[in-house]
């Protein structure tokens, strides 16, 4: 009896950016239950523990409840940590991350710290187990007119990586470190920040109460 060839496994060939388009894949928050709560109390404890005003807490209790901006604050389009940026880029459909990317699997979530400009921008800080290409995971919490989503990632990178002036609290955070009461609050002034120049306040806080999302994994297009 002839023996039949063994068929060899080959990777399944990625999809074009013409026939798909992904923007990025990505952890989303919102399929969480309790998105909304949570979101509310990243504020709160963020916040407070820096003992921003009654009023700073009370529109964000506002936009975490109704999810409509107020005054120049607004929500970004999605709650979500990146983990592959494509955009124009075709030659990263045939990366491993793409090829092998499994959407709605479950991933936990946990914003440790938050890094803030004062009536700017606001990003939450996470350090989720997953395959992350970014070397600063976090989610753009809020926005302003001035202040897109995408200038998060600069702020972090010009204030957390090595040298910067919030290096050690940002390992603190990426460690679980919690700080003790009265602690964990760093503030930065006239920092260099690509695309808005120099910023004249940066605040860090690192949070004494971490909060968890249960967060899915999603291809945005």
């Amino acid at each position: 009896m002839q023996k039949q060839p063994v068929p060899i496994l080959k990777k399944p060939r990625p999809q074009t950016a013409v026939e798909r388009k992904t923007l990025f894949l990505g952890i989303t928050l919102e399929d969480d239950k309790n998105y909304g709560e949570s979101l509310k109390k990243v504020f709160r404890n963020g916040f407070g523990q820096a003992n921003e005003s009654k009023e700073m807490l009370a529109d964000f209790d506002k936009m975490s409840t109704t999810f409509m901006g107020v005054g120049d604050w607004k929500l970004p389009n999605t709650h979500h940590v990146t983990s592959l940026w494509i955009g124009g880029q075709a030659k990263k459909m045939t990366s491993d991350a793409f090829v092998y990317f499994k959407p709605n699997a479950s991933v936990d979530v946990t914003i440790r710290a938050l890094i803030y400009v004062p009536d700017k921008i606001v990003a939450g800080l996470c350090f989720p187990r997953f395959e992350i290409e970014n070397k600063h995971p976090h989610v753009t919490l809020m926005v302003s007119s001035t202040w897109a989503p995408r200038l998060s990632n600069n702020l972090i990178s010009a204030t957390c990586s090595k040298g910067g002036p919030f290096s050690p609290i940002y390992e603190a955070a990426s460690q679980g470190i919690l700080p003790a009461k009265g602690k964990g609050i760093e503030v930065a002034r006239k920092v260099k920040v690509e695309g808005k120049g120099m910023v004249d306040e940066v605040v860090f806080v690192l949070l004494r109460d971490p909060v968890k999302f249960r967060g899915k994994s999603q291809a945005y297009y």
